[in-house]
């Protein structure tokens, strides 16, 4: 790569990477004239590809190389812009990301944040760190599961119900513990899970609740029996 890309053009990256963003050259934002836009391809980051839109005609689009993930895992720290409108949504879909992360794996932001060791004895001296698993006062996870599940569907089974719903109910067990439950529960075929296929339907919510299992992030539970 023989340029470094200035503020703008890092932040159409990190939305094309973040945002699956795949934008026409006239709809394309954060708006990069040609010439700098030509940067990034001379650079061996984007490409230009011809695809049809959805009216059926065809226009050239912008889609990443695999260079650009080589470049995205060597310049975290890149500086962004922070003046453009666009700014704001491309933060919120790292968060969004980096929040369906730390649920699955179970790691605290303040693991990320403050990793053990550093300043550790300040910190232990000046902070109180917060707890990331609630004692466990339930012990019949399926049974409170199944209670959640059935308490959301009035009493029906085979009805489409999201994990939001449920760790909602079931505030006082651990994060997890849930998650092992349905882990078992899927295994043992007592549940059945899903995602949801519209990302328009997925809030911020079912981001957060929802469980990685067979290689798909998944938001809905269904029981059948």
């Amino acid at each position: 790569m023989n340029i470094i890309p200035d503020p703008l053009q890092v932040l159409l990256l990190w939305k094309m990477i973040f945002s699956d963003y795949e934008p026409t050259f006239s709809d394309m934002k954060p708006n990069i004239e040609k010439p700098r836009r030509d940067q990034l391809k001379n650079a061996g980051l984007i490409d230009y590809v011809k695809k049809k839109k959805p009216n059926g005609r065809t226009a050239n689009y912008v889609i990443l190389t695999d260079n650009a993930w080589d470049w995205a895992v060597q310049n975290l720290d890149a500086k962004v812009s922070d003046t453009s409108p666009q700014a704001g949504p491309v933060l919120q879909d790292v968060l969004s990301k980096l929040n369906v992360y730390l649920c699955n794996q179970n790691i605290s932001l303040y693991e990320v944040l403050r990793p053990a060791g550093e300043n550790s004895t300040e910190l232990a001296a000046n902070s109180v760190v917060p707890e990331t698993i609630k004692p466990e006062k339930i012990h019949d996870f399926e049974q409170q599961i199944r209670d959640a599940y059935f308490e959301v569907t009035g009493g029906q089974t085979r009805i489409q119900v999201r994990l939001a719903e449920i760790r909602q109910l079931l505030t006082e067990i651990s994060r997890k513990a849930i998650d092992e439950k349905l882990h078992e529960l899927k295994k043992q075929e007592k549940i059945l899970l899903f995602p949801l296929e519209n990302p328009q339907e997925i809030t911020k919510e079912d981001e957060s609740a929802a469980l990685f299992d067979s290689g798909r992030i998944n938001h809905i539970i269904i029981i059948e029996d």
